[in-house]
């Protein structure tokens, strides 16, 4: 499990173009269909990298989002496998 950070304000967040676009989809994977949403995981995973290589901080929810869809990827691998 991740260890969380702080949330910011999001006038703090709003100038890093990589926040802003984390943000958005996060956004956009709580939309999804949840047998789909996983599919997301590797572009969330970068977002939150480069956030964090940028000195900003990654909101709680969003970390734990990353890691609930890469749960979800690993099971997808193996219910596709034949039996």
């Amino acid at each position: 499990m991740p260890v969380c950070e702080a949330q910011l304000p999001i006038e703090e967040t709003i100038m890093d173009p990589c926040v802003t676009e984390m943000h958005r989809l996060h956004r956009q994977i709580l939309s999804m269909a949840a047998d789909e949403r996983h599919i997301m995981q590797p572009k969330l995973d970068y977002l939150i990298a480069r956030t964090r290589q940028s000195g900003a901080r990654v909101p709680c929810d969003i970390a734990q989002l990353n890691t609930a869809l890469l749960d979800e990827a690993i099971e997808a691998q193996f219910d596709n496998l034949p039996v």
